[in-house]
């Protein structure tokens, strides 16, 4: 049995690699190839799901919103998070200073989202937060390559 050739592509920065498998036999041999791209990726809508006047606190976490619905689409998974105050355009993660500057966070904002116990507050409230995420994934696609 022969090797199945293996091509890389270059496309828009993005390596795609083709796994091969023989096609129909013609004058050329023809393969049909899985392409695969890596670094598909895109933010998610931004999520709001609690407020903080109305419990322990604000929490804007992962979990608690795939309860209500899907963040990234099938295949993909987060691997990053971005936090804002509401009605505030700044964004902030867990390595931000703008985040540990206002609020005690108890789970700063990271891929499992953002929590902030009231209690913890020298002002006994936390600000209300928004959460977003990073959507990591591959696509494949096939196509025919004729050598």
């Amino acid at each position: 049995m022969s090797e199945i050739p293996r091509r890389q592509y270059l496309l828009h920065r993005l390596v795609i690699e083709c796994k091969c498998v023989p096609g129909q036999q013609t004058s050329k041999l023809k393969y049909l190839c899985v392409k695969e791209i890596k670094a598909m990726a895109h933010w998610s809508q931004w999520f709001n799901l609690d407020d903080p006047g109305n419990g322990d606190g604000d929490f804007e976490t992962l979990e608690r919103i795939q309860e209500y619905q899907n963040v990234c689409p099938v295949s993909y998974h987060v691997t990053g998070a971005q936090c804002q105050f509401v009605g505030s355009n700044t964004t902030f993660d867990s390595s931000s200073a703008a985040q540990s500057a206002v609020d005690v966070l108890i789970q700063p904002c990271t891929v499992y989202g953002l929590i902030c116990l009231n209690s913890m507050q020298p002002s006994n409230m936390c600000h209300d937060y928004r959460v977003r995420f990073m959507c990591q994934g591959q696509q494949q696609t096939p196509v025919d390559v004729t050598e």
